[in-house]
C-alpha cells in the first residue's frame, strides 16, 4: 500500500543500502481491515494506524549486568515505543506534520509496530494529493508515501 521512493529501492541517496526488506500498511484502511477479519486494538480507535514490519527496532542498547529482571525489559521495551512515537509522523503534502500519538508492537511478532494518528489532526480526502509517512528504527529511516486517489473502495477514501 505504501510506495518506497528515493531510498526505497536501487541505489541509496546519501547513506548505505540497508539489508532489511520491510512493508509499510496502511493497517487502518477498510480493504485490510476486512480482510484481516480483525479489528484493531482499542487505543487505535479513532486514528490512522500504519504498521511497520519486517524491520527490527535496533535501539543499539546492550543489557548490562543486573537489568535482566522483567520490570527492567518491560521499562526498556516502553522506552523504545516512547523513541519510536516521538520518530514517526504522517504528512499531507503542503500541510503540517502531524506526529504518532500511539505505538504498540504486534502480539507475537518482534518486528512489527502498529503506529496511530490522530484522525482530527489530519482529516483525509479522495483528492488529496500525496500522504508521507515517515518513522526512525535506530539509525534507519523509513518512508512510505501513500496517493489518496489510490486508497478508494466502493468509491470512498477508506483510510
Amino acid at each position: 500500500m505504501g510506495r518506497p521512493r528515493g531510498n526505497g529501492g536501487g541505489a541509496p541517496r546519501g547513506g548505505a543500502v540497508s539489508p532489511y526488506e520491510g512493508t509499510v500498511r496502511w493497517e487502518s484502511a477498510r480493504p485490510v481491515l476486512d480482510a484481516m477479519k480483525s479489528a484493531l486494538p482499542e487505543e487505535f480507535e479513532g486514528r490512522y494506524v500504519i504498521s511497520v514490519s519486517g524491520i527490527p527496532l535496533m535501539g543499539g542498547r546492550s543489557t548490562s549486568a543486573g537489568e535482566d529482571d522483567d520490570s527492567s525489559a518491560s521499562r526498556r521495551e516502553q522506552d523504545d515505543l516512547d523513541r519510536l512515537r516521538g520518530l514517526s509522523s504522517l504528512q499531507l503534502k503542503g500541510r503540517d506534520v502531524v506526529q504518532a500519538g500511539v505505538v504498540t508492537r504486534q502480539v507475537g511478532s518482534g518486528s512489527s509496530f502498529l503506529i496511530g494518528f490522530s484522525r482530527d489532526m489530519l482529516p483525509l480526502q479522495a483528492h488529496d494529493t500525496e500522504i508521507v509517512f515517515t518513522t526512525q528504527l535506530g539509525r534507519l529511516v523509513v518512508k512510505a508515501h501513500f496517493l489518496p486517489k489510490e486508497m478508494l473502495y466502493h468509491g470512498e477514501l477508506a483510510v
